[in-house]
């Protein structure tokens, strides 16, 4: 029978407190833009440029979180309750445009 408090390392929170060091992770601010469609390719490949050099170490994680029919935000990853965020695999979803494309074929 599976525990159900799950330990230290799969919660978000503990790697957030983990890559934050001794900030608060209740003091960060965060903010959210919606890019214009024409820019987001430029956006791509600066993100891109910026992970793929060997001077940063990264760490591609997913989060789940159980019963979490709202919209994810960076205070649902640290708070303390009940259905805590969880570090899990990465899930992939294909966007609107390679749906489209492979629908025009």
């Amino acid at each position: 029978m599976k525990s159900k408090n799950p330990s230290a390392n799969t919660l978000v929170s503990s790697l957030l407190k983990t890559h934050f060091g001794d900030l608060p992770l209740h003091g960060l601010v965060t903010a959210s833009r919606v890019f214009p469609s024409t820019a987001r390719v430029d956006l791509q490949v600066a993100l891109d440029r910026l992970f793929t050099t060997k001077s940063i170490t990264r760490k591609l994680v997913g989060v789940h979180v159980s019963w979490g029919h709202e919209t994810l935000t960076f205070s649902h990853l640290i708070v303390k309750s009940d259905h805590p965020a969880l570090v899990g695999p990465l899930q992939l979803m294909k966007s609107m445009w390679e749906k489209g494309s492979q629908r025009a074929a």
